[in-house]
């Protein structure tokens, strides 16, 4: 008896931190081993949760996370694109729980952007699989003329195209294009055009200086942070005027996190609740309304202030799909006051 009070008194007062993973499975993909379930801490000012994919090594590690530029382009849809194109050499883009960084690098090394990823895990100091190193050695255009790379003709949107085979290759030839791949990364990051950091957003944001033209969050630190307001407000301080956020909220088949705010009106929302109050700066995207788009209107004020909005009342782990993904019940702090108002 006295060893379990002991414990739950520590699980009381522990301190845990918001982790940053790289998103949900996709058709075909298969799932992590199951692992210890999430415990979540709330205690005044702190409101966090440690979510299990987050603690799998990322040699051990099975979800998406080495996303090209496509798929980004695919996921966020056409405002995303839109962005990109007007984007100019030297301008920033944020990719909040970017995985490797695949897309990143992409715009870094074809577009000459300045691209910050932050991720949870270090995927570039791990071992890679082979299907990974095959992906980037595609989407970097590495250097494949001294490996037995063939080429074969396959039928894709509604053509015949021709795609690389890796059916060839022996383990000296991986480690080949590996390193290739890892050369790209380490001269864009010379060049001061991809930084790669490791840690949560909630903590990585605030240190990046230039603003952003671009941010996305696809699968990122929007699907696993308790904390989203906190994040949001991050987000929109870390946007440069003009600049726009792209965050990816639910899955194909709509699986997602879930916030929900009580306003007077009953219980709504959170992506809902932001496009009915902040019309301005927040809209679901034309293209895909599973796309929550925030903008930083130019001349408008430096801070979002969602927190002086809204309180978090709960949270819990909620298992989607085999992921375990927070949700979280806020509340409008104007309720709160009304409610504790005398004669009320």
């Amino acid at each position: 008896m006295v060893v379990t009070d002991a414990r739950r008194a520590v699980a009381r007062i522990a301190f845990v931190a918001v982790l940053v993973v790289a998103g949900p499975l996709e058709a075909g993909q298969r799932a992590a081993p199951r692992a210890m379930r999430a415990r979540s801490v709330s205690r005044p000012g702190v409101s966090k949760v440690v979510n299990r994919n987050a603690r799998i090594p990322p040699r051990a590690y099975t979800r998406p996370h080495q996303r090209n530029l496509q798929s980004y382009q695919r996921f966020l849809g056409a405002g995303f694109v839109a962005a990109l194109d007007g984007a100019r050499k030297g301008d920033v883009w944020i990719d909040s729980g970017g995985g490797l960084g695949v897309a990143a690098l992409e715009g870094a090394l074809s577009r000459g952007l300045e691209t910050y990823v932050i991720n949870a895990q270090d995927f570039w100091r791990a071992r890679m699989p082979r299907e990974t190193i095959e992906s980037l050695a595609v989407d970097l255009g590495v250097d494949t003329a001294d490996v037995p790379v063939a080429t074969r003709r396959v039928w894709r949107s509604g053509g015949m195209v021709d795609v690389p085979s890796f059916e060839q290759l022996g383990d000296e030839h991986y480690a080949t294009l590996a390193a290739r791949a890892r050369a790209k990364k380490r001269a864009a990051t010379r060049a001061g055009r991809f930084k790669y950091l490791v840690g949560f957003s909630e903590d990585k944001l605030p240190t990046i200086r230039p603003r952003a033209r671009i941010i996305t969050d696809l699968y990122g630190a929007y699907f696993y942070s308790a904390d989203r307001v906190r994040l949001l407000d991050l987000y929109y301080g870390a946007l440069a005027e003009g600049g726009e956020a792209f965050i990816r909220f639910a899955t194909d088949s709509g699986d997602g996190p879930r916030s929900v705010v009580r306003t007077a009106a009953g219980p709504v929302p959170l992506e809902r609740y932001l496009v009915k109050t902040y019309p301005r700066r927040f809209r679901i995207s034309r293209a895909d309304p599973r796309v929550l788009v925030m903008s930083r209107p130019a001349g408008g004020p430096a801070r979002l202030a969602l927190d002086e909005r809204l309180r978090m009342v709960s949270h819990d782990m909620v298992e989607v799909g085999g992921m375990e993904l927070p949700g979280a019940v806020l509340e409008e702090r104007n309720l709160l006051r009304d409610r504790d108002a005398p004669g009320r």
